[in-house]
């Protein structure tokens, strides 16, 4: 229970919150009720009792359960395509017999435990999802913005409405008084993201009636409501006959989404907070509380992405935030419903197409487009499918893709040949990574992904395809295989008798206990009999005679295929590690500017306040190199003095010599790697700024100085490796 381990110190947020998290769903749960088919005080009848036994059952201290986007609009679509009227009387028995239907298969869902399933639904397929939602509720409601009535089909039907009701029931006041509230509330949520904006407007709008009068005007009020709060009553299942198929079509659906969608949302607050939910718990406290939802008449309840975002804001504890947001509903629902019907149409509809505005992930499919093409089109796919056909056929497509991205990237999973790099520790992809080399006459082939028959084959060919005439062994790094299936394993046997017969050895290592045991039970003994079975890659090459520093390709060698040594940096932001690695440099350039001296720990502390980690030796050898150049840069501009210039540039030849021979000492390939890297970015500034090239050109000269004063060994060893690199 949620009072079990309660700290009263935390009533001092808990209780605040959970009154704002009241506030703002009275507007927010009336409109999506009317969205659903309903008369707009049943969505606050759905935001006591069932928000209660919600907070009673629930694992997540966090989320707020309540009347939302997705289920309701997936009822009022429903209820259209039956022909029913909204907010009629059929209307208000259908709807909470698809809530106590769409209940009971959550309860299912909760006995079969298939809380497991949600990791198979993937992210973009919600987001598509839950963006065409919001947009096609967005074309129903837009009409009622300027008076007119709300529309009915899929997307183009709906834009053809707008512009039919645009023609014909056109107000102006309306339109400035939906309009405005709309554009006032986007406004608030970046200038003052705190401000309960939708609920002083709601004020503010039922005051503009009863003072101004804006129903004379021609703007629609909200038809007067009776203050209390209803009796409980079972739904009438009778009235589901009539088109059964399609309405537990429809039920099975809702349900799908209301899994998924709050699934991800507990799943990512208790992954951001380190708690621990019982997705199975979660799903019988969202059955029960629908069932309670059923019972008094209101739509569909689902964890509110929105609200609960909101409510983590303003620092909720637990789910006293939503007890105490259930007490102050039931306290509207008694004493404040008389002011209800003073509330402007338009107002009430301009907030809810806000709150959908704002629920909307176009961001994340302009994150996927730059990363990820397959999610990018998936999540467009999902989108389209729901303005265009439907959300029921669109939970179908949605969920189809998913298992089918699943499949396909369970049967090309990511896969890497590794080597070494110089100079720092462990086994790195190549070609993924700048500079990494393979061991002399070793393939090591990592694999990540369960091995089963849909990949056995691209894992054999990929092997085979890597072995050259100086292989002597193939290390299998196994530590992403989870499990093998008896198709796999005959391959991977297969693959063994074949090497050995070419005397090449094959190790597989990292992997899990598990997968021993199944491949001893698939009929692979004979690897564990010649030794092919170890811990680590160390291990197995240790097998093989081989301790570090591994033998590697010759330096030259990596150069020709294009190697260079990798920029942690680099690795770890990608495209934008240039960027970061310039803005560092034009701080440290700043700072000296300034006057502060240079030392090793003033750009120490500068490099870990922008990225957040300590040197490593390329990244200050690329630091040092941008650093000299803006320095040489503003000195042709005149922004800095020569004889600035001139001390900070003995400061950078210092430092530049002290790596020289850090790196030198680390190995030849290391030094021959920064070398290549330096000469290159020269070479660039050369072309693109002559003068500031010439200036830069004394700084060089000092670090030669140094060298050759305090490490002649050193300074011979680069004019060799500068003779190789130019041959």
């Amino acid at each position: 229970m949620f009072l079990k381990d309660y700290q009263l110190s935390s009533l001092k947020q808990d209780l605040p919150a959970g009154l704002v998290a009241a506030l703002v769903t009275v507007p927010i749960a009336m409109g999506y009720a009317e969205v659903a088919g309903l008369p707009a005080v049943y969505g606050l009848y759905g935001s006591v009792v069932p928000v209660l036994i919600f907070v009673l059952l629930s694992s997540s201290p966090r989320v707020l359960l309540g009347v939302d986007a997705q289920p309701a609009a997936m009822t009022g679509i429903l209820l259209l395509s039956m022909g029913v009227t909204l907010e009629s009387r059929e209307a208000m028995a259908l709807v909470p017999a698809v809530t106590m239907v769409t209940a009971l298969i959550l309860l299912i869902f909760s006995l079969a435990r298939a809380g497991r399933a949600v990791k198979f639904v993937s992210a973009p397929v919600m987001a598509g999802f839950g963006s065409g939602v919001c947009v096609e509720i967005i074309l129903m409601q837009v009409p009622r913005l300027f008076g007119g009535r709300p529309g009915v089909g899929e997307g183009p039907e709906l834009v053809h409405h707008i512009w039919k009701e645009l023609m014909t029931s056109f107000n102006d006041v309306s339109l400035l008084l939906g309009v405005g509230t709309v554009l006032i509330i986007l406004i608030c949520q970046f200038v003052a993201p705190r401000l309960p904006a939708a609920v002083l407007l709601m004020v503010a709008g039922i005051l503009m009636t009863r003072v101004i009068g804006v129903q004379e005007m021609g703007v629609q009020v909200l038809p007067r409501v009776s203050p209390g709060f209803p009796a409980p009553s079972m739904p009438d299942l009778s009235v589901l006959s009539g088109s059964l198929e399609e309405i537990l079509t429809t039920s099975f659906s809702i349900a799908l989404v209301i899994t998924a969608e709050s699934l991800l949302t507990t799943g990512t607050f208790a992954f951001k907070y380190g708690e621990k939910v019982d997705n199975n718990r979660e799903l019988l406290a969202y059955g029960l509380a629908n069932m309670g939802a059923a019972l008094f008449g209101s739509p569909a309840l689902i964890v509110s992405v929105s609200r609960t975002n909101m409510l983590d804001r303003v620092g909720t504890k637990s789910q006293m935030t939503s007890f105490i947001s259930g007490l102050t509903m039931l306290l509207i629902l008694l004493f404040g419903t008389g002011h209800i019907h003073w509330l402007p149409v338009p107002v009430l509809t301009g907030i809810v197409i806000a709150a959908l505005i704002s629920s909307t992930e176009f961001d994340l499919a302009v994150k996927l487009k730059r990363m990820d093409k397959v999610e990018f089109w998936i999540f467009w796919v999902v989108f389209a499918t729901v303005l265009f056909f439907g959300a029921v056929r669109a939970v179908a497509v949605g969920l189809t893709l998913s298992f089918a991205t699943y499949i396909i990237r369970s049967s090309n999973p990511p896969k890497a040949f590794l080597g070494v790099l110089p100079g720092q520790y462990g086994f790195h992809s190549i070609g993924k990574e700048k500079g990494v080399l393979p061991i002399r006459g070793v393939v090591i082939y990592r694999f990540s992904s369960a091995l089963f028959f849909a990949n056995c084959e691209q894992f054999q060919r990929d092997i085979e395809e890597a072995i050259q005439p100086d292989t002597k062994a193939v290390i299998i790094e196994a530590s992403g295989i989870g499990s093998i299936d008896v198709t796999a394993a005959e391959r991977l046997e297969g693959l063994y008798h074949s090497l050995k017969k070419r005397g090449v050895r094959l190790f597989v290592t990292g992997h899990r206990k598990a997968v021993n045991d199944q491949l001893r039970t698939f009929g692979c003994e004979e690897i564990f009999r010649d030794g092919g079975i170890y811990r680590t890659v160390t291990a197995a090459l240790a097998r093989l005679g081989m301790e570090p520093p591994y033998p590697t390709a010759a330096p030259e060698e990596g150069a020709r295929r294009g190697n260079r040594l990798i920029n942690d940096y680099e690795w770890a932001y990608g495209d934008e590690a240039g960027d970061k690695l310039m803005a560092l440099a034009r701080r440290l350039t700043e700072e000296t500017r300034d006057g502060k001296p240079l030392t090793l720990e003033a750009m120490q502390k500068a490099e870990k306040e922008t990225f957040g980690s300590e040197w490593a030796v390329m990244d200050e050898e690329s630091v040092l190199d941008l650093l000299e150049m803006q320095l040489a840069v503003m000195a042709e501009k005149g922004e800095i003095t020569q004889d600035r210039l001139a001390g900070l540039e003995q400061c950078l030849a210092d430092a530049h010599a002290r790596l020289d021979v850090q790196q030198a000492r680390l190995g030849q390939e290391l030094l021959f790697s920064a070398l290549m890297m330096r000469r290159e970015r020269e070479a660039d500034f050369q072309a693109s700024h002559p003068e500031a090239w010439a200036m830069l050109q004394g700084e060089r000269e000092k670090h030669r100085e140094l060298l050759y004063r305090d490490h002649p060994e050193v300074l011979a060893l680069i004019d060799r490796l500068d003779k190789e690199r130019r041959t």
